[in-house]
């Protein structure tokens, strides 16, 4: 679409047109996730679709105990809770998925002698 356009107003133009689709796309997805979810797993869908992992460390960074490793955001991008190191050493795997649940792992942590 930029490339069709290729002003200063068809820049603006097109970016309002991607924001309006942004807009109309999260709450159909909602309910295409809900509606396909059996009665009795809609709150995990629910929760799924609405909560993201934002990971702060990478593969190979030190850390230490009670550091924080990421947060849980809402859908709207605010801040949920921290997740954090339960001890230190470092990091040897972490999770690529943006979409976590309770119990999951998301970083591996070896224990340095």
């Amino acid at each position: 679409m930029f490339g069709l356009w290729p002003t200063v107003t068809g820049v603006y133009v097109g970016a309002v047109v991607m924001a309006l689709g942004q807009c109309f796309l999260f709450p159909a997805l909602f309910v295409l996730t809900v509606d396909r979810a059996p009665e009795s797993e809609r709150s995990h869908a629910i929760g799924s679709f609405s909560v993201a992992f934002d990971l702060a460390v990478g593969l190979g960074d030190r850390v230490e105990r009670r550091q924080v490793l990421g947060s849980i955001d809402d859908a709207f991008g605010n801040s949920v809770a921290a997740v954090r190191a339960p001890r230190e050493g470092m990091v040897i795997g972490c999770t690529r998925s943006p979409l976590v649940n309770r119990g999951d792992a998301v970083a591996h942590i070896a224990e340095l002698a």
